[in-house]
C-alpha cells in the first residue's frame, strides 16, 4: 500500500554529532518506533530550508518532512506491507 498525505505528526528525535535523527513518531493516533533511517536530504523551498527523512519500522516506510522555519513535522508518504 502506498499513501501520500500532508499530515502533521509528532516526532521524538535525538541530536548526535550535529545530526537530527528521528526515533519515534505519532501519526493518526498511533506510535511507531523508527528502526532505520534510510535517507536524509535537504532542499530549499523559496527562503525556507526543508529536510526530508526516509525512515522505517518493521512494516512501514515513511517519508517525513521537517520545515526548519516553522519547526513543523509532516508525514508526506507511507509505504506499508500488505
Amino acid at each position: 500500500m502506498h499513501e501520500t498525505c500532508d499530515d502533521p505528526i509528532d516526532v521524538v528525535v535525538s541530536f548526535t554529532d550535529g545530526r537530527v535523527t528521528p526515533r519515534r513518531l505519532r501519526w493518526r493516533g498511533r506510535e511507531y518506533a523508527v528502526e532505520r533511517v534510510n535517507l536524509i536530504h535537504a532542499t530549499n523551498e523559496g527562503e525556507r530550508r526543508v529536510f526530508y527523512f526516509s525512515v522505517s519500522d518493521r512494516n512501514h516506510d515513511f517519508k517525513l518532512r521537517l520545515d526548519t522555519e516553522a519547526l513543523q513535522w509532516k508525514m508526506v508518504e507511507l509505504y506499508a506491507d500488505g
